[in-house]
């Protein structure tokens, strides 16, 4: 802090070297330092020339013109403002203050001073009331308060602009991937459980930070700053699919510069975990913020996780805090339960759980299953996935994810595949025709067996053989379903052809159980007993009468059996 030496009267604390490193690193590396000082203004620089070159930098940047001394000198000297005896070599002066690396931190430090020199104004404002005695104590309270709220009057805190003011604005959306994800605007990302939100999440940061395309197919615009802060996964889980989501990239987790992962969770109840989450953004130069989950930073909130007046003012301090700071962030949350009927379909923002959220967002990414997940599937996921905002950016695509098992060779990975919204319907209308032909075939194999073994039991009722419309009568079964059944069982060798006599003499084809199945007691045989196939010994093998069995099936068959009674006898 400077003061007027010789005098007791202190100067409103300010660095004015600071002030200089700023404005000199902006005219030498002007696209990183405006970068890194992206959230001051002109009247943070206490020093009046510093505001005018300040001022005059922002035009230029916003009007993407070229940037250095004599551009800066050129504009101030059209709008009438260049004292070229002082400005010119004030302009040259600063090249030599320039270190584009202290630009984050000198600029915080010159907001800083800004705000100390805010709070002097406003606690000898309060003191000049406090002496006039014409100011009743309540009036001096209320003023006290206002004050110490900033101190901001109503034209900062709500200005205005007329229709013409509006029309000639600039006021372009910035996308961090173009028709995806814009620039600024709080978001929710959205799914029920075990939809790989954290997992997707995880490639989005990495994305971000590297310029690398997000799931490997959506474009992202530069490199931007990211923080993953999550309370829920644990670090070991993080690393482990951070790492292969990075591989994923072509490259290791650690050449990804400007990414910070943080495994606490800041309540949006409480001041202190905001002025931290604050210090982590400014002191990392933070662009884009993922919290992870929602459901831990409203502790404390209870049973209000519902009300829309309760939940709204915590989720607009932390939007108004993101704005002030030029953040994009999105929080993670879960979806309400869902109907089975609309189990497999894409998450809607109707879907979304509590009060106040679908509210808060002007952007979302929601995700959801287009199938079970199979287990037997080896780690494959298919996905819905739907990007929408307020800025009028709305798609739907299918996104099929690979992750493997740790057991394969190589560990798990990260195989991502985009489907554009048409070509995901196609594939699961062929999936669902698929499962309904797999189903189908089940329930006629089923049904088949069933057959059979009505059939079976029938024809204990007809030692002697009996004709197919009898046995289907006994075994409650159509003719063709019966024999359908008794082909089959003919095919296994459970049953064999014979013909049966009737009262006048005449013969007719009949069916009875093969000799083999005569003295089952049960009328289901042994699933190893079909397609057996059995040579008996002659009679001078010393093994005579007992069949030997050349299957390969396990346990106990009948042949085996017949080890234990050489007679062959059953």
């Amino acid at each position: 802090m400077s003061i007027v030496k010789g005098s007791t009267e202190k100067v409103p604390p300010h660095d004015t070297d600071s002030e200089r490193t700023i404005l000199g690193s902006i005219l030498v590396d002007p696209e990183r330092s405006i970068q890194e000082s992206r959230f001051l203004n002109a009247s943070d620089f206490y020093v009046l020339q510093n505001q005018k070159f300040f001022q005059a930098i922002r035009h230029l940047s916003n009007e993407r013109d070229e940037i250095n001394p004599l551009t800066v000198a050129e504009y101030l000297e059209k709008s009438g403002q260049l004292h070229k005896d002082e400005d010119v070599p004030a302009l040259a002066n600063l090249m030599e203050y320039a270190d584009p690396q202290m630009v984050n931190r000198m600029s915080r430090k010159v907001h800083e001073l800004r705000e100390r020199r805010e709070a002097i104004q406003q606690a000898r404002e309060i003191e000049r009331l406090a002496y006039d005695p014409s100011v009743s104590i309540a009036d001096l309270k209320a003023e006290a308060f206002e004050l110490s709220k900033g101190g901001t009057d109503a034209k900062e805190r709500f200005p205005s602009f007329t229709a013409a003011e509006l029309d000639a604005g600039d006021f372009e959306l910035e996308y961090l991937i173009p028709g995806f994800l814009v620039k600024g605007q709080p978001g929710l990302y959205v799914g029920p459980q075990k939809t790989l939100k954290t997992n997707t999440a995880i490639d989005l940061v990495l994305s971000i930070a590297s310029g690398f395309p997000f799931l490997g197919d959506f474009r992202v615009n530069g490199k931007h700053k990211a923080a993953f802060v999550s309370g829920e996964s644990g670090k070991a889980t993080i690393q482990e699919t951070a790492r292969r989501i990075a591989l994923s990239k072509g490259q290791p987790l650690k050449n990804f510069d400007g990414l910070h992962f943080v495994f606490n969770l800041p309540s949006l109840t409480s001041d202190e975990d905001l002025h931290h989450l604050r210090h982590l953004i400014e002191d990392n130069g933070i662009e884009f913020l993922f919290l992870d989950p929602l459901y831990l930073m409203l502790d404390g909130i209870g049973d209000s996780a519902g009300n829309l007046f309760a939940v709204g003012p915590l989720l607009r301090r932390l939007g108004e805090m993101m704005e002030e700071l030029e953040v994009t962030v999105l929080l993670c949350h879960h979806t309400k339960n869902r109907d089975r009927s609309r189990m497999y379909e894409p998450t809607e923002l109707e879907d979304i759980a509590w009060a106040g959220f679908r509210e808060f967002a002007r952007q979302w990414i929601l995700l959801s299953r287009r199938s079970a997940y199979d287990p037997d599937s080896g780690g494959h996921h298919k996905l819905w996935l739907n990007a929408g905002g307020s800025a009028g950016h709305s798609n739907l695509w299918g996104i099929d994810i690979t992750e493997g098992r740790r057991t394969d060779e190589g560990g798990r990975r990260w195989d991502v595949h985009t489907l554009t919204a048409s070509e995901a319907i196609a594939s699961t209308i062929d999936q669902e025709a698929e499962r309904e032909q797999e189903a189908k075939q089940a329930k006629q194999e089923r049904r088949d067996r069933e057959d059979r073994e009505s059939v079976l039991e029938a024809l204990k009722r007809f030692p002697d053989g009996e004709a197919v419309s009898q046995i289907a009568t006994a075994a409650k079964l159509p003719n063709k379903r019966a024999t359908v059944a008794l082909m089959d069982l003919h095919d296994s060798k459970q049953v064999e052809q014979t013909e049966v006599t009737r009262s006048n003499n005449q013969s007719y084809p009949a069916w009875k159980l093969a000799t083999r199945n005569q003295s089952e007691s049960v009328g289901k045989l042994p699933e190893f007993r079909v397609a057996h196939e059995h040579k008996r010994h002659s009679d001078s093998s010393p093994l005579w009468g007992v069949s030997e069995c050349v299957c390969e099936c396990e346990g106990e068959c009948e042949c085996r059996q017949s080890d234990k009674n050489p007679s062959g006898s059953r």
